[in-house]
Protein backbone atom coordinates (compact mmCIF):
# COMPACT_ATOMS: atom_id res chain seq x y z
CA UNK A 1 0.00 0.00 0.00
CA UNK A 2 1.19 3.52 -0.68
CA UNK A 3 1.05 4.44 3.04
CA UNK A 4 3.44 1.61 3.85
CA UNK A 5 5.82 2.60 1.07
CA UNK A 6 6.19 6.06 2.63
CA UNK A 7 6.28 4.94 6.26
CA UNK A 8 8.95 2.21 6.14
CA UNK A 9 11.75 4.34 4.62
CA UNK A 10 10.99 7.00 7.22
CA UNK A 11 11.32 4.46 10.03
CA UNK A 12 14.73 3.33 8.79
CA UNK A 13 16.15 6.86 9.00
CA UNK A 14 14.77 8.05 12.32
CA UNK A 15 17.52 9.91 14.25
CA UNK A 16 17.07 7.91 17.47
CA UNK A 17 17.93 4.62 15.74
CA UNK A 18 21.62 3.79 16.31
CA UNK A 19 21.76 1.40 13.34
CA UNK A 20 19.62 1.06 10.21
CA UNK A 21 16.79 -1.47 10.23
CA UNK A 22 17.81 -4.94 9.11
CA UNK A 23 15.97 -6.37 6.09
CA UNK A 24 14.11 -8.90 8.27
CA UNK A 25 13.02 -6.28 10.82
CA UNK A 26 12.06 -3.95 8.00
CA UNK A 27 9.81 -6.66 6.49
CA UNK A 28 8.27 -7.43 9.89
CA UNK A 29 7.39 -3.78 10.48
CA UNK A 30 5.99 -3.49 6.97
CA UNK A 31 3.77 -6.54 7.54
CA UNK A 32 2.43 -5.10 10.80
CA UNK A 33 1.76 -1.69 9.29
CA UNK A 34 0.06 -3.24 6.27
CA UNK A 35 -2.18 -5.37 8.49
CA UNK A 36 -3.22 -2.42 10.63
CA UNK A 37 -3.99 -0.27 7.58
CA UNK A 38 -6.08 -3.09 6.13
CA UNK A 39 -7.90 -3.57 9.44
CA UNK A 40 -8.74 0.11 9.72
CA UNK A 41 -9.94 0.15 6.12
CA UNK A 42 -12.32 -2.70 6.89
CA UNK A 43 -13.46 -1.02 10.08
CA UNK A 44 -14.46 2.12 8.20
CA UNK A 45 -16.57 0.47 5.50
CA UNK A 46 -19.57 2.47 6.66
CA UNK A 47 -21.44 0.02 8.89
CA UNK A 48 -22.56 1.80 12.03
CA UNK A 49 -21.63 0.12 15.30
CA UNK A 50 -24.70 0.34 17.53
CA UNK A 51 -22.93 -1.42 20.42
CA UNK A 52 -20.20 1.23 20.74
CA UNK A 53 -20.14 2.57 24.30
CA UNK A 54 -19.28 6.11 23.16
CA UNK A 55 -22.47 6.08 21.07
CA UNK A 56 -24.72 4.82 23.87
CA UNK A 57 -24.17 1.04 23.95
CA UNK A 58 -24.09 -0.45 27.45
CA UNK A 59 -23.25 -3.76 29.12
CA UNK A 60 -26.15 -5.66 30.71
CA UNK A 61 -24.69 -7.03 33.97
CA UNK A 62 -27.45 -9.60 34.50
CA UNK A 63 -26.54 -11.19 31.15
CA UNK A 64 -22.76 -10.86 31.39
CA UNK A 65 -20.24 -13.27 32.88
CA UNK A 66 -18.60 -11.89 36.01
CA UNK A 67 -21.13 -9.10 36.59
CA UNK A 68 -23.59 -9.32 39.47
CA UNK A 69 -25.49 -6.04 39.49
CA UNK A 70 -29.12 -6.19 38.39
CA UNK A 71 -29.74 -2.46 38.35
CA UNK A 72 -26.92 -0.79 36.39
CA UNK A 73 -25.98 -0.86 32.72
CA UNK A 74 -22.21 -0.92 33.21
CA UNK A 75 -19.58 -3.38 34.36
CA UNK A 76 -15.99 -2.20 34.05
CA UNK A 77 -14.28 -5.43 32.94
CA UNK A 78 -16.43 -6.53 29.98
CA UNK A 79 -17.27 -2.98 28.86
CA UNK A 80 -13.84 -2.67 27.23
CA UNK A 81 -15.20 -4.98 24.49
CA UNK A 82 -17.52 -2.23 23.24
CA UNK A 83 -14.87 0.51 23.30
CA UNK A 84 -12.83 1.79 20.36
CA UNK A 85 -9.48 1.28 22.11
CA UNK A 86 -7.97 -1.98 20.81
CA UNK A 87 -4.35 -1.50 21.83
CA UNK A 88 -2.43 -4.58 22.96
CA UNK A 89 -3.89 -5.77 26.27
CA UNK A 90 -7.02 -3.58 26.06
CA UNK A 91 -9.40 -6.54 26.01
CA UNK A 92 -11.92 -8.27 28.22
CA UNK A 93 -9.81 -11.01 29.81
CA UNK A 94 -12.14 -14.02 30.14
CA UNK A 95 -10.88 -16.63 32.61
CA UNK A 96 -13.55 -19.34 32.22
CA UNK A 97 -15.61 -20.56 29.27
CA UNK A 98 -18.33 -20.54 28.17
CA UNK A 99 -18.75 -16.83 28.81
CA UNK A 100 -21.12 -14.21 27.52
CA UNK A 101 -21.48 -10.49 26.97
CA UNK A 102 -24.90 -8.83 27.25
CA UNK A 103 -25.28 -5.53 25.39
CA UNK A 104 -28.19 -3.09 25.23
CA UNK A 105 -28.20 -0.73 22.26
CA UNK A 106 -29.34 2.90 22.33
CA UNK A 107 -31.79 2.12 19.52
CA UNK A 108 -33.97 -0.78 18.41
CA UNK A 109 -32.58 -2.26 15.19
CA UNK A 110 -33.11 -4.98 12.65
CA UNK A 111 -29.65 -6.60 12.92
CA UNK A 112 -27.65 -7.46 9.81
CA UNK A 113 -24.09 -8.29 10.95
CA UNK A 114 -21.84 -8.75 13.94
CA UNK A 115 -18.12 -7.94 13.90
CA UNK A 116 -15.46 -9.38 16.20
CA UNK A 117 -11.97 -7.90 16.41
CA UNK A 118 -8.77 -9.45 17.74
CA UNK A 119 -5.10 -8.52 17.34
CA UNK A 120 -3.29 -9.60 14.17
CA UNK A 121 -1.01 -12.60 14.64
CA UNK A 122 2.03 -10.45 13.80
CA UNK A 123 1.65 -8.40 16.99
CA UNK A 124 0.04 -11.02 19.23
CA UNK A 125 2.31 -13.14 21.39
CA UNK A 126 -0.46 -15.68 22.08
CA UNK A 127 -3.02 -16.00 19.27
CA UNK A 128 -4.59 -18.87 21.23
CA UNK A 129 -6.36 -16.28 23.40
CA UNK A 130 -8.62 -15.33 20.47
CA UNK A 131 -12.27 -16.40 20.79
CA UNK A 132 -13.24 -19.24 18.48
CA UNK A 133 -16.87 -20.42 18.31
CA UNK A 134 -19.56 -17.92 19.22
CA UNK A 135 -23.32 -17.43 19.10
CA UNK A 136 -25.15 -14.12 18.89
CA UNK A 137 -28.55 -14.10 20.58
CA UNK A 138 -31.25 -11.46 20.48
CA UNK A 139 -33.82 -11.02 23.23
CA UNK A 140 -37.29 -11.33 21.71
CA UNK A 141 -39.42 -8.54 23.16
CA UNK A 142 -42.76 -7.01 22.22
CA UNK A 143 -45.94 -8.65 20.90
CA UNK A 144 -45.05 -8.19 17.23
CA UNK A 145 -41.59 -9.73 17.61
CA UNK A 146 -42.89 -12.63 19.72
CA UNK A 147 -45.51 -13.39 17.06
CA UNK A 148 -42.89 -13.27 14.29
CA UNK A 149 -40.61 -15.56 16.29
CA UNK A 150 -43.36 -18.09 16.96
CA UNK A 151 -44.31 -18.09 13.27
CA UNK A 152 -40.68 -18.69 12.35
CA UNK A 153 -40.36 -21.61 14.78
CA UNK A 154 -43.57 -23.12 13.49
CA UNK A 155 -42.50 -22.86 9.85
CA UNK A 156 -38.91 -24.04 10.35
CA UNK A 157 -38.66 -27.45 12.10
CA UNK A 158 -34.86 -27.22 12.14
CA UNK A 159 -35.05 -23.99 14.12
CA UNK A 160 -37.66 -25.19 16.59
CA UNK A 161 -35.11 -27.07 18.72
CA UNK A 162 -32.79 -24.05 18.68
CA UNK A 163 -35.72 -21.89 19.74
CA UNK A 164 -35.85 -23.80 23.02
CA UNK A 165 -32.16 -23.10 23.76
CA UNK A 166 -30.95 -20.13 25.76
CA UNK A 167 -27.55 -18.68 26.64
CA UNK A 168 -26.11 -20.14 29.83
CA UNK A 169 -26.94 -16.94 31.75
CA UNK A 170 -30.52 -16.08 30.90
CA UNK A 171 -33.35 -13.93 32.21
CA UNK A 172 -37.07 -14.60 31.78
CA UNK A 173 -37.13 -13.83 28.07
CA UNK A 174 -37.11 -15.70 24.80
CA UNK A 175 -33.82 -15.75 22.91
CA UNK A 176 -33.45 -15.87 19.15
CA UNK A 177 -30.24 -17.60 17.97
CA UNK A 178 -29.36 -15.02 15.32
CA UNK A 179 -26.21 -16.83 14.15
CA UNK A 180 -23.41 -19.12 15.22
CA UNK A 181 -19.98 -18.41 13.76
CA UNK A 182 -16.25 -19.03 14.10
CA UNK A 183 -13.56 -16.39 14.39
CA UNK A 184 -10.68 -17.54 12.14
CA UNK A 185 -7.20 -16.81 13.55
CA UNK A 186 -5.76 -17.75 10.15
CA UNK A 187 -8.04 -15.35 8.30
CA UNK A 188 -6.61 -12.55 6.18
CA UNK A 189 -8.07 -9.84 8.40
CA UNK A 190 -8.09 -9.43 12.18
CA UNK A 191 -11.48 -7.70 12.03
CA UNK A 192 -14.06 -10.24 10.87
CA UNK A 193 -17.72 -9.57 10.05
CA UNK A 194 -20.47 -12.20 9.98
CA UNK A 195 -23.99 -11.92 8.55
CA UNK A 196 -27.10 -12.59 10.63
CA UNK A 197 -28.93 -15.76 9.59
CA UNK A 198 -31.06 -15.02 6.54
CA UNK A 199 -34.16 -16.56 8.12
CA UNK A 200 -34.08 -13.90 10.83
CA UNK A 201 -33.29 -11.07 8.45
CA UNK A 202 -36.29 -11.89 6.27
CA UNK A 203 -38.67 -11.84 9.25
CA UNK A 204 -37.66 -8.23 9.97
CA UNK A 205 -37.60 -8.94 13.69
CA UNK A 206 -36.11 -6.10 15.74
CA UNK A 207 -33.98 -6.17 18.88
CA UNK A 208 -32.42 -3.84 21.42
CA UNK A 209 -30.66 -6.35 23.69
CA UNK A 210 -28.10 -8.89 22.45
CA UNK A 211 -25.98 -11.60 24.03
CA UNK A 212 -22.67 -12.73 22.53
CA UNK A 213 -21.88 -16.19 23.87
CA UNK A 214 -18.22 -17.25 23.62
CA UNK A 215 -18.08 -21.04 23.65
CA UNK A 216 -14.33 -21.66 23.38
CA UNK A 217 -11.00 -20.18 22.34
CA UNK A 218 -8.09 -21.20 20.14
CA UNK A 219 -6.33 -22.91 23.05
CA UNK A 220 -5.11 -20.06 25.24
CA UNK A 221 -5.09 -20.21 29.03
CA UNK A 222 -7.57 -17.33 28.96
CA UNK A 223 -9.63 -15.64 26.25
CA UNK A 224 -9.32 -12.00 25.14
CA UNK A 225 -12.35 -10.33 23.61
CA UNK A 226 -11.05 -7.08 22.10
CA UNK A 227 -14.11 -5.61 20.44
CA UNK A 228 -17.62 -6.55 19.39
CA UNK A 229 -19.69 -4.46 16.98
CA UNK A 230 -23.38 -4.90 16.12
CA UNK A 231 -24.71 -3.57 12.81
CA UNK A 232 -28.16 -3.17 11.38
CA UNK A 233 -30.97 -0.75 10.50
CA UNK A 234 -32.84 1.42 12.96
CA UNK A 235 -36.52 0.54 13.19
Amino acid sequence: MRYTQHLIPALSTLPHLETPLTPSLRRAIEDIVTERIRAHAIASRGQHDFALRAAGGRIVPALTTGCTSMFHWSCNGPSVAIDEDVRVGQCWDIRALPAQLGVVLPKIIQPSHVTVEHLPKEINSDIGTAPRNMTLWGIVDGKANIALFEDLLRDDPGLEALGRRRPHIATDHRYAPLLSFTYDVDGEDAIQTFGISERFRTTQMSFAVFVLEVEDSWGGASTCLYRVRIHGTVV
